[in-house]
């Protein structure tokens, strides 16, 4: 990150800004598929009572417009100013990796941010399994299964994972999973524990519980979300042995568009 600040006395940093891009990451990362277009926004802090216009411009060898391209910081809009950027893949365009910077100057303050786009020929997705999809637990006790989550295609963000149990009616059987933000790389994989616990009056019967990963692919575009269910047996038999398959990650898609 390149940047040129004004000192004043005494070696104190005077009025500057900073900026990020972009949303929901914030690290200058994004994924797109050919013949799509990505939205998002970039947001600008105002540092030291920064007053002024900053003006916003990249050169990333794509087509990519920023709205509004000048930004003004004044008294009364506060510290924080957003500008949505659009980046569009042509459909000729080669998968790969495209670099450029994206820059905001106001008179003598510039600052710069890396932006890198990963091309890829398909829409990228995830998919989430678990090592157990059958388990028994006697009231009174827990258990923990490990849900993972796969890149396919490219896919690198963060995804938030949620939990459910049906029937929700009958109540004393919790469901929890942690971490509950984890993190993909590009054909990488990422863990979370669900640990399934009763208590010692849980209603013994049949419980289906539900972990849900979800990922919105940019501030106006669809969610995407897959989930994967553990069926769970209750019981009242202290001595229980949990033999539950491998679950296949099977990439049913399921797109919710907001």
């Amino acid at each position: 990150m390149h940047s040129e600040v004004v000192l004043v006395a005494g070696g104190s940093r005077g009025p500057d800004f900073s900026l990020v891009c972009c949303w929901p990451t914030n690290d200058g990362n994004a994924t797109v598929s050919v013949g799509s277009t990505y939205n998002s926004y970039l947001t600008l802090n105002g540092l030291n009572n920064f007053t002024g216009t900053v003006s916003l411009a990249t050169d990333l060898p794509l087509p990519t417009s920023i709205s509004p391209s000048k930004v003004l910081f004044s008294a009364s809009n506060g510290t924080n100013v957003q500008a949505g950027i659009t980046i569009s893949v042509p459909g000729g365009a080669s998968p790969g990796t495209y670099a450029g910077k994206l820059t905001g100057t106001s008179g003598s303050l510039a600052h710069s941010i890396g932006l890198t786009v990963r091309v890829v020929s398909s829409t990228p997705d995830f998919i989430i399994g678990a090592n157990q999809t059958f388990l028994q637990i006697s009231q009174g006790s827990s258990h923990e299964v490990t849900v993972t989550v796969t890149s396919v295609n490219g896919f690198a963000s963060g995804l938030n994972l949620t939990t459910a149990v049906f029937p929700s009616s009958l109540t004393g059987l919790l469901a929890t999973v942690k971490p509950a933000n984890v993190t993909l790389h590009p054909g990488g994989t990422a863990s979370s524990t669900l640990t399934i616990a009763t208590g010692s009056t849980t209603q013994t019967g049949y419980y289906n519980v539900t972990v849900t990963g979800s990922f919105q692919l940019s501030l106006t575009g669809p969610s995407i979300f897959h989930t994967v269910v553990v069926n769970v047996l209750v019981t009242t038999n202290a001595s229980v042995t949990n033999t539950g398959s491998q679950a296949a990650l099977v990439p049913a898609i399921q797109t919710r568009l907001d």
